[in-house]
Order: structure tokens, then sequence, then C-alpha cells
């Protein structure tokens, strides 16, 4: 899919031109992606973070579009979000929700493209980018469950049982799936 919209630019446009077209499509596209994530959106009784598949494209934006571009595209979703289109999980939107229970895992989707990237580097082996989508997503809880644990006051294991615990399904298999997308369209890293 990739290589056939790539494709497709270059020959209607020249390089220059196609090259800056692309960026913005891929990262207008993949801010687009994580706004469709967090429609889908299950909430839990128990915590005040939900379920979404914001964090499947995040990672799919690191293992496909590189460092910068992946990261550029969660600072537009991100930012976004904060200056009032309501794109975040339930609708939600404003500047408030970074300062918000979810406002870390917000932080994290801004640092995991990079690391997903950064690990993935030029190569194509499976355990590689299994490690690499890992590292994000423990960048992605990290961040999500520092801020949590901060603004909730409460203990780590409360917090762990807040944002990490009930989450660690849903992450296995959003990991399972990038992998899946990334090798099924062969996607050749060095294009990023």
């Amino acid at each position: 899919m990739y290589q056939f919209m790539k494709s497709a630019i270059n020959n209607v446009l020249p390089y220059q031109e196609s090259r800056a077209v692309r960026t913005i499509f891929l990262v207008g596209g993949f801010a687009l992606l994580t706004a469709l994530g967090a429609l889908i959106r299950i909430p839990l009784p128990f915590t005040p973070v939900p379920i979404t598949l914001q964090t499947f494209f995040v990672l799919l934006a690191g293992a496909t579009l590189g460092s910068k571009r992946g990261t550029l595209s969660q600072m537009v979703y991100v930012s976004a979000g904060a200056i009032g289109i309501p794109i975040f999980a339930g609708m939600a939107s404003g500047i408030a929700l970074l300062a918000g229970p979810t406002g870390g895992f917000l932080a994290g989707f801004l640092l995991a493209p990079a690391v997903v990237s950064y690990l993935i580097g030029d190569s194509s082996s499976r355990s590689r980018l299994m490690g690499a989508l890992t590292a994000g997503t423990i960048v992605i809880f990290l961040s999500g469950n520092l801020w949590l644990w901060k603004i909730t006051g409460g203990t780590l294991m409360n917090t762990l049982s807040l944002g990490f615990l009930p989450f660690i399904p849903g992450a296995i298999i959003k990991i399972g799936l990038v992998i899946a997308l990334v090798e099924a369209f062969k996607y050749n890293r060095k294009d990023r």
C-alpha cells in the first residue's frame, strides 16, 4: 500500500515536490488514523484510562514512517486535540486533557515513534521489529503510568492496576498486528 501511494505520487510530481507531498500526506494520514483509533474506545469501570486503538497507530507510525515523520504525525494529533478538535478518546479535546489522567499516555505518543524507528534501524528482522514495538509500548506505558501515579497520588500497585495491567493483552495483540502489517506489505525501512 505504501509503495503504491509512493509510486503514484512520484509519477505525478517532480522528486522534490513529491517528497514534500508524501511527507504531508503520510504525517497527516497517521494523525488522522490515530484520531480514528480514539473512536474505538472501551471504557473500563475501574480506571479513567480507556482501551483504544490509538497505540496501534502510534506504533505503526514509528515502524513505517521513521523517527521524524512518525513523531511529527503524533505531534499533529496531540496538538490538534489540545487546541480543541475533538479527536482524543471519547471525542474529547482541549489542553486540560493533557493534565488529566491520560495526559501521560499522550506524551508517550510523542516519544514512542522515535524509539520504535531507532530500534528497528534498517533491519527487517522480525525479532528486532518485535523488540522495537515492545520498547515503544513500554515508553507509552511508562510515561502514562508515571503521570497517572503523580496525579492520583495512589500507590505504585494501584497505579499499575489502573494504567498498565488491564492493557497488557491488548498491547500484545497490537504489537502482533503491527508486525503482521509491516511483514505483509514488505515495507522497505530504508525508504523512511
